[in-house]
Order: C-alpha cells, then sequence, then structure tokens
C-alpha cells in the first residue's frame, strides 16, 4: 500500500513533464527518510535505442552482443579505492556512466582489425517507449506520482515532507490519496476519544470518593502512568499513532477501575 499518490495533469507535453518528474522530482523524494520507492505512472518513457545496421556487422564479424556488453561495461558506477579525508575512511567511486548520445556513439569497438565507433555499425537516438499505463482525471492525460515508506516511517512526516517537495515545484497537482493525512485525522479522533475518557473519569472519582486523599492518590497515579508511557515510547522511538493512542486509552480505564474495584 503506497503512502500518497498525486497525480500533474499536463498542460502541454507529457513526455517533458515526465522527464523533469522523473530527473528533478523522483530524485528529490526518494532523498527524504522514510522513502522507499516513487513511482511514476502515465506517459511515454523516454528511452535511447541502439539500431544495428546488419549488414555492416556482418561485415565487420561483429556479434550484437558484444556491442550491448560494451554499453554494460562504460554506462557503470565502480568501487576504487579507499581514501582517507579528516581521519575519516572515504570510498572513491569511479563514475563512467554515458551522459550524451554523442558519447554513446563514441564508444570504441575493437573488430580484431583495427578501433571502430559504435555509430560505425549502428544507429543511436532517443525514443519513447509504448505507454504502458494509462492514467485519466476528469477525462484529461494525466501523470501518477506514488510514494511508498518503509516500515518503521512515519507516516505523518514522510507525507509532510513529499508535499513540501511537491510544492516547492511549483506545479499544480492533485492529491489523490494521502496515508499520512488520513492517519493524522484518526489520531485526532483517538486523542479526543482519550481526552472525553479522562473527563469522564475524573467524574467518577468525585462520584465514587470523598476523601480527598484517595482522589489525589488516584490522579497521582493516573498522571504518573500517562508520562511514564510517554517517556518509555520517547525512549524506544515509538511514534505516536491510532493504536498507541487506543492502548494509551485502555490502559488508562484500567489503572482506574483498579481503585473503583
Amino acid at each position: 500500500e503506497y503512502l500518497i499518490n498525486v497525480a500533474f495533469v499536463p498542460q502541454d507535453d507529457p513526455e517533458t513533464l515526465k522527464l523533469y518528474l522523473e530527473q528533478e522530482v523522483k530524485p528529490l523524494l526518494e532523498h527524504i527518510d522514510g522513502v522507499s520507492q516513487v513511482k511514476i505512472l502515465g506517459g511515454k518513457t523516454k528511452e535511447v535505442r541502439v539500431v544495428f545496421d546488419g549488414d555492416k556487422m556482418s561485415g565487420g564479424s561483429i556479434d550484437p552482443r558484444a556491442l550491448g556488453q560494451i554499453f554494460q561495461r562504460e554506462n557503470t558506477i565502480s568501487e576504487g579505492s579507499t581514501s582517507s579525508v579528516h581521519q575519516q575512511d572515504v570510498q572513491v567511486l569511479y563514475d563512467t556512466r554515458l551522459k550524451s548520445l554523442e558519447e554513446m556513439r563514441n564508444l570504441p569497438v575493437d573488430t580484431g582489425k583495427g578501433i571502430h565507433k559504435v555509430s560505425d555499425y549502428s544507429q543511436v537516438h532517443f525514443d519513447f517507449q509504448d505507454e504502458n499505463e494509462i492514467v485519466r482525471i476528469d477525462g484529461k492525460q494525466a501523470l501518477s506520482v506514488l510514494i511508498n515508506t518503509t516500515y518503521k516511517a512515519n507516516s505523518i512526516r514522510v507525507s509532510q515532507a513529499c508535499k513540501e517537495v511537491l510544492d516547492g515545484t511549483k506545479l499544480d497537482y492533485i492529491v489523490l490519496y494521502d496515508k499520512g493525512k488520513d492517519v493524522q485525522e484518526n489520531i485526532f479522533k483517538v486523542f479526543i476519544a482519550t481526552l472525553q475518557s479522562l473527563i469522564i473519569i475524573i467524574i467518577l472519582v468525585f462520584l465514587f470518593f470523598s476523601k480527598i486523599t484517595t482522589i489525589m492518590l488516584i490522579f497521582f497515579f493516573l498522571w504518573a502512568t500517562m508520562l511514564w508511557t510517554w517517556g518509555i515510547m520517547a525512549f524506544c522511538g515509538i511514534t505516536v499513532n491510532e493504536n498507541t493512542l487506543s492502548g494509551i486509552t485502555i490502559a488508562l480505564g484500567l489503572v482506574v477501575d483498579a481503585f473503583f474495584v
């Protein structure tokens, strides 16, 4: 189940908008603490297409798989040596990813009879994949952004951080689903229920007990239990949600019930 699902309705070119979301917005969302996956649906995906010239390749005795291996070998990030910077070991990475069509066309190909270029045996150009997903909002073509979180992530904080990033794009978007907002509303409802329980407990204490010492003792254990619970939760890194608040409400009833019985 995804945390948040938003939709963008492109005004002009949907391919340009999807490229912007893929290259600019998606990396920002993926760097948010607690986000595990960002998926963009709809529109056509821009890709690099390599079309081999069969006649030239057979004349040069070149296997198409060999050209594929050249692209794989040259378009990588590899680990290098470890360097010490300010008494800390830093891993050196070699980024040899291909950044333009020209670099791809100029990749060297060793035919055994000399060094040639990839462009001598194939055509390298941009193209678009066929649409695998169709997203429509009010009958208009749209792009959908799905954001998922890690198991222990705080849904409310991650949702707010994602919407801050989306707001920073200055693009109009529609929130189709926001689990963080739903969780926040549920927590508020449970908080109101907890507050109502406290009020009822206070009324019952005054109705059942007449000694001020007994009343003060009940209130002391009541608030001590709440503070102790919040402290343990904060120490263990347990976030506040509808489940924990519901448990606290039940626990308060059990603490007071012991005095009544």
